[in-house]
């Protein structure tokens, strides 16, 4: 399982999905979850047993659900 937090600022209204890219370069992904604006948020992906490894690529892919939304998003303590 994959677990990371992510804090939003207030006010904005964004999602954001965990995701692995596999040896074949297929993308596996949570689905969005939305952020909770102020706050921090906890996000968690189990990855598909039996996908082809090694992992190219673990990462965070957000979703801006506001075209007016400029600002910051802090990343913290990522676990695998």
């Amino acid at each position: 399982m994959i677990q990371a937090h992510v804090w939003a600022p207030a006010g904005s209204n964004l999602g954001a999905q965990l995701f692995v890219s596999d040896a074949g370069y297929a993308w596996h992904m949570a689905g969005y979850s939305s952020l909770v604006a102020g706050s921090w948020s906890t996000l968690s992906y189990t990855v598909p047993s039996g996908i082809s490894t090694p992992l190219y690529a673990v990462g965070v892919q957000f979703l801006n659900n506001s075209a007016s939304f400029i600002g910051q998003l802090y990343l913290d303590a990522v676990q695998w």
